[in-house]
This record gives C-alpha cells, structure tokens and sequence, in this order.
C-alpha cells in the first residue's frame, strides 16, 4: 500500500494599515500627540511636511457597535486574517496506481477582511513534486499545466497532483474553476502548485461579512498503472496567503 502525504504549511498574513501603536495580547492603543500647533502643508524645493498639533485623546477605539478614528489625521484602519482548518492533508487512500479520494483531501480556510477594495488569496509550493521523504529521487511531479484546465490536463507520465476550489467556496467563479469538485474532464478544473511560483486563487472586490468567506481547497493525485514507486511518505510544503487589494 502507498501511503501518500501533502504536507501543508499556512502562512498567515495579519496585514492592516494603522499609525503605529502599542500593543500586547489584550489590547492596543494608537499613539496620539499632545500638541497645540499644525500645519497642513510646509513645502520648499527640497520637502513636503504635513503635521498637526493639540490632538488630545487621538487614536483608534471599537467596540461591537462603533468604530472611533479620534484626531486630525486618523487613517481608517483594514484587517485581513487567514485562518485555515488543519496543517495536513493525507492523499490516501491511494494503493499502487488510481486517484486520491477527494472526500478526504481538502482544507477549510476562512478569510475575513472590511478592507472596501476586497483580498487576494494565494498559494504556492516549495517543490514542484511530492517528493519521498525517505528517498528525494523518487517524485510525483505537478500536473504541468500553469492554469487550471480540467483534469488530469497534462500529467507527466500519467501521474500528477494539483489543486481545486471547491464549488461550495463562498467566492467561486465556475468560468474558472468548473462546476464539479471531481477529476472527470467535465466536471472541476484544476491548476498547478508550483515552486516560489505566486498563482491567485481568488480575486475579490468586495470585503468579507463579519463572520468571513469560507473557501474550501482540495487536493488531488493519480497514479498511472506504469508508475513505479516505493511505498513511503511524499511531501511538499503548500503556502497559503492573503492579502487586501487596492
């Protein structure tokens, strides 16, 4: 029996846009000036300054039911956060030759941002192959198309992994994805994960609920019947980010 891993890694990206501010586990407080003078703009040749005086109380304060941007030059403050379900996903089963079980090789991530321009959620890999832990030269390599394709688009030696998402994802584009979460060609499309390689898995334009989008990735694998591998764990490290965009 062939045990398979795809080792996944998340990288979680806190991106926000705020004065700077102090901070600990239990709260933040925004900096703010004591100051009784100002001047909206001090120009010559060789500068630009913008300053501002007598902001007593300044800064960013919330609660559930108001946000407070206090002073002269307050900035709105953006959140983007990414939190996802689990760090592995196992592509078994799969023995000898035959395609991992989609039921099973999937990861939940949950975004949530109120940035008004919406976020980019992103993937790439550290290797190109799910590579044996135990013995580096024996690979199953990517599925070699660069954008997805229906499945199994083209697969070195009839044998591949990729990546899909899910048609239950709250930001789905089917012109893009397909409209079936399955490895027939015509049903879901999947695309490549690829080394240091950048690929967008969703381009929003609009900011998330409260409660987040919640986007679902599978993985997927075959093994062709003229495939020889040794039994053993093949891994790569998938990193997930995401971003606001402007």
């Amino acid at each position: 029996m062939k045990s398979i891993y795809l080792s996944i890694l998340l990288l979680i990206s806190l991106v926000s846009f705020a004065q700077a501010r102090m901070s600990s586990n239990h709260y933040y407080i925004s900096r703010d000036s004591i100051n009784a003078f100002g001047n909206d703009n001090s120009i010559s040749a060789n500068y630009n300054l913008s300053d501002t005086g007598g902001e007593i109380a300044s800064g960013y304060g919330a609660s559930a039911s108001y946000s407070l941007h206090a002073g002269y030059r307050q900035f709105e403050e953006y959140r983007t956060t990414l939190t996802c379900s689990k760090e592995d996903v196992d592509l078994t089963p799969v023995r000898l030759t035959g395609k991992s079980d989609l039921n099973k090789n999937y990861i939940d991530c949950i975004i949530k941002t109120n940035n008004p321009t919406g976020y980019t959620f992103r993937w790439s890999s550290s290797t190109d192959e799910l590579i044996q832990v135990n013995d580096p030269t024996y690979k199953i390599e990517k599925i070699t198309n660069n954008s997805p394709n229906f499945w199994p688009g083209s697969l070195p030696n009839g044998t591949g992994w990729g990546a899909h998402l899910g048609i239950g994802s709250d930001n789905f584009d089917v012109s893009k994805w397909g409209n079936a979460d399955d490895y027939s060609t015509t049903g879901g499309k999947w695309a490549a994960v690829q080394k240091d390689t950048i690929f967008d898995i969703i381009d929003s334009s609009t900011p998330t609920d409260p409660n987040g989008d919640t986007e679902r990735i599978y993985f997927g694998m075959e093994v062709d019947d003229s495939v020889v591998l040794p039994p053993g764990e093949y891994e790569t490290v998938v990193e997930f980010t995401t971003l606001p965009t402007f």
